[in-house]
């Protein structure tokens, strides 16, 4: 799924989150949305934990590619050289978007999926 439409799709939810009387008799539809936008952000979240496990590989190579070129007396100032590669530095980046965005679709599963319970409970009163 693209960027933009997760991010539609997550703002259409959260606002279905809100309590109303609406809500309550809808609660049913609302508890099976949210169960369904669980599915939906797990399966981008394995899709993030797949790149990042080839990312992890990548950016790996990459600072073992970027050490054997560095030439410096010390240990430390190779280092730092590596680590200021620019190649290196995008990589690292990118893997720690990866890990960042993983980090945010558990927050909204979470969010998603204590609506599910609420408004399950709420269908069944």
């Amino acid at each position: 799924m693209l960027e933009e439409q997760l991010r539609a799709k997550i703002a259409e939810h959260l606002e279905l989150i809100k309590y109303s009387p609406k809500a309550l008799r809808e609660a049913s539809e609302r508890s099976t949305a949210f169960l369904v936008m669980v599915a939906i952000l797990a399966d981008e979240k394995r899709s993030c934990e797949e790149d990042k496990v080839k990312l992890s590989t990548i950016v790996s190579a990459s600072y073992a590619q970027a050490w054997s070129r560095v030439t410096a007396p010390q240990v430390t100032e190779k280092k730092i050289l590596v680590e200021n590669d620019p190649h290196y530095s995008d990589l690292r980046e990118a893997l720690e978007q990866c890990e960042a965005k993983i980090s945010w679709l558990k927050t909204h599963m979470d969010i998603f999926m204590n609506g599910h319970i609420t408004y399950r409970q709420l269908s069944k009163e």
